[in-house]
C-alpha cells in the first residue's frame, strides 16, 4: 500500500544454525549467494513442495564444513557475504 503496485520478486533466503569452535550462530544467505551455496535457483526453490526443498537443503548442508566471510547483525547472527562448502575431510 505504501508502495503502490509493485511487482513480486521471488528471492531465496536461506538461514542456518552453525556450529564453531566458540559456540552456535545464525547464519543467513540471500539472494545470488543463496542460490549459488545451495546450487538451486528462486525460481525452482519455489517450485517445490516445502518438504522436497528441506530436505533437499538439509541433505547440501548437514553435517558439512562451511567457509564463509560474514558480517554481524547481532552478537550471534552473520550475514555471508562469502561462503563455500567445503570438501568434507
Amino acid at each position: 500500500m505504501v508502495h503502490g503496485e509493485v511487482e513480486p520478486v521471488k528471492d531465496l533466503r536461506i538461514g542456518l544454525r552453525v556450529i564453531t569452535n566458540s559456540g552456535e550462530i545464525a547464519l543467513e544467505f540471500s539472494g545470488e549467494r543463496a542460490e549459488k551455496i545451495s546450487g538451486i535457483s528462486a525460481e525452482n526453490a519455489h517450485s517445490l513442495p516445502e518438504h522436497e526443498l528441506v530436505n533437499y537443503l538439509e541433505k547440501k548442508f548437514v553435517g558439512k564444513i562451511l567457509k564463509a566471510e560474514c558480517f554481524s547483525l547481532k552478537n550471534d547472527y552473520l550475514y555471508a557475504k562469502k561462503a563455500e562448502l567445503l570438501e568434507e575431510g
